[in-house]
């Protein structure tokens, strides 16, 4: 009998929640000169950090404790840049000073993170730029090892699917992965990343122009924002994080024993 050859593919596709929320946010400061810009986005800077301190408490070995809601925050060094209008000449009384400073911060408590984003909106200075979703390294590690078994145990089903019904026995000679195996976000529906649209040309860009920025701590302000300021907490709905996987499978007949 000739023998048999049968070539498939296997695919999976793997759903998670995730388990970290990555906040990035600018803060901005405009002025007529450096200091003023400087004191500016220090200033609020300073607030940010003190705050995500706060919600990162330290272990002894540095690391963060089991129940910090922050388990790492970072910020970039001070920008600051002299602009000057199109046709103004370089010494124009219009002339004004700008600065830019980002910090990141990773949540693992995203009721906390809906409150410091309710909290962060409403400084006229700062931009929301992106919330991104992401799994552990270790969960990342054990879902691709999962995806991989189970695209294989597909493409095995596919072959036994084949072969069984012109009643021949086949064996797995040859594996290719798929070589596009990745993490991504699972589509959201289209009603915005928190039920509402606030800011402007960032994801929430400092649109709320207030006196100046609010002041306290996380649970409470010394200096309350304006009741058309958005709420002190918001509803965030996290995104699945799916892992696809894919390999390539060569079955080839064997003899019956």
């Amino acid at each position: 009998m000739a023998p048999l050859r049968i070539t498939v593919g296997g695919s999976s596709e793997i759903t998670r929640r995730p388990e970290r929320g990555v906040l990035n946010i600018d803060i901005n400061g405009e002025g007529k000169t450096r200091e003023i810009v400087s004191n500016k986005v220090t200033e609020t800077s300073n607030e940010l950090s003190k705050l995500f301190r706060e919600l990162s408490p330290q272990t002894d070995s540095s690391g963060p404790t089991a129940d910090a809601a922050v388990v790492s925050f970072s910020s970039t060094s001070l920008r600051t840049w002299r602009w000057v209008p199109h046709g103004e000449p370089i010494n124009s009384p219009r002339a004004v000073h700008r600065g830019n400073l980002s910090l990141v911060a990773v949540f693992r408590d995203f009721t906390k993170m809906s409150k410091v984003v309710g909290m962060v909106v409403g400084y006229s200075n700062v931009d929301i730029n992106s919330i991104d979703w992401q799994l552990t390294g270790a969960t990342k590690k054990t879902l691709s090892s999962e995806s991989r078994k189970e695209a294989i145990r597909d493409a095995v089903q596919k072959a036994n699917d084949y072969s069984e019904v012109i009643g021949r026995k086949v064996a797995a000679v040859e594996i290719q992965d798929g070589g596009n195996s990745s993490f991504g976000l699972l589509a959201r529906r289209p009603a915005g990343l928190f039920g509402n649209n606030f800011g402007g040309g960032s994801l929430f860009g400092g649109g709320h122009q207030s006196s100046g920025a609010p002041g306290g701590s996380l649970f409470g302000s010394a200096h309350p924002p304006p009741a058309s300021d958005p709420p002190t907490s918001l509803d965030l709905t996290p995104q699945d994080i799916q892992y696809t996987s894919s390999v390539q499978v060569v079955f080839e007949s064997v003899d019956d024993e």
